[in-house]
């Protein structure tokens, strides 16, 4: 996973009631990796216009919470990192897990995690334009069946709904389109000419390949991320402090892997809904038919901005 090399795969295995870690997927019987999953998950509390500074206390207690269904420690085993990011506002920090299995990101302990950092002043708000947190969600490419085909049917699946993708994502619509937007080789009218091809299994348009770096244009700030070394990344979600959210995440993610591996692309909301039953979300198959009401905010949080800290201690005027 990108910029966690130092972290471990982990897999929780009920066989031994234990987590088992390593530096390497393992390889399943049919030659693929065992799928993994990496999360980044970003916060922050607006209480600045500009400034951001990490706050570690916040990150530390609620992963230590997040992990208490492990029995070891997540410190040791190097099952996260925190991370400074830069657009972030106030006190702010982002949690990279390491790359692990669906079981085991479904076993964590996310109710206590976000109502710790809730209790901590966070805030988030859905559809609101001037939100600078998200979610992202890599998956290794090696197991996947048909990995680069994989990448772009889930990133045309998303354009060709990105109405009902991007509600249920919880994004306004400004904030879709500088993040996960569709790339351009799918915009202005050639959608339908990119889904026509990729049926049929040519994806010639979208050029490179499984082992290079796919770039949709000059930056990675799509829908779908080519461009991060040995996963795909998926950039879709705003942040949340609802562990039903997260779940919610976690699945639609999992359904989203396991349709699109596919030679040709052969997508539906229909599929998406079955996938996600059959994993038993309800809810979530329902939001492809019915996704949430959009309720439009832009609330820039500046009644949170707190006044800069002045030294007026130079009580000698030596200006």
């Amino acid at each position: 996973m990108p910029h966690t090399t130092g972290l471990a795969f982990a897999n929780y295995s009920k066989n031994f009631s234990k987590l088992l870690t390593g530096r390497n997927c393992s390889i399943l019987a049919n030659g693929l990796q065992r799928r993994h999953f990496g999360v980044e998950l970003e916060f922050c509390d607006y209480t600045s216009e500009y400034d951001s500074s990490v706050d570690y206390d916040t990150a530390y207690e609620a992963i230590n919470s997040l992990f208490e269904p492990i029995d070891e420690s997540s410190d040791s085993l190097n099952l996260f990192e925190v991370k400074a990011d830069g657009s972030l506002y106030g006190n702010s920090f982002e949690f990279v897990t390491s790359p692990m299995t669906m079981n085991l990101l479904r076993m964590l302990n996310w109710e206590d995690f976000f109502e710790i950092i809730k209790s901590n002043n966070y805030i988030y708000q859905d559809f609101n334009e001037c939100d600078k947190a998200g979610i992202h969600v890599h998956v290794n490419r090696k197991s996947l069946k048909h990995p680069f085909e994989a990448a772009v049917n889930a990133l045309l699946f998303i354009s060709a709904n990105e109405d009902t993708i991007r509600r249920f994502a919880r994004r306004a619509q400004p904030t879709w389109d500088s993040w996960c937007a569709t790339p351009y080789c799918v915009e202005n009218g050639q959608l339908s000419e990119a889904l026509s091809y990729a049926t049929e299994g040519d994806y010639s348009v979208f050029g490179g390949g499984f082992g290079k770096k796919f770039h949709t244009d000059e930056t990675r700030y799509r829908c779908v991320n080519f461009m991060s070394n040995n996963t795909w990344e998926l950039r879709i979600f705003n942040s949340t402090l609802k562990a039903s959210d997260m779940y919610n995440i976690l699945d639609f993610t999992d359904a989203l892997w396991q349709v699109c591996d596919t030679e040709k692309y052969d997508m539906s909301l229909e599929k998406m809904a079955d996938k996600l039953h059959e994993l038993g979300n309800d809810t979530v198959a329902n939001y492809m038919f019915e996704p949430p009401e959009e309720e439009y905010i832009c609330d820039d949080y500046s009644y949170r901005w707190e006044e800069p800290d002045y030294d007026d201690d130079d009580e000698d005027d030596d200006w």
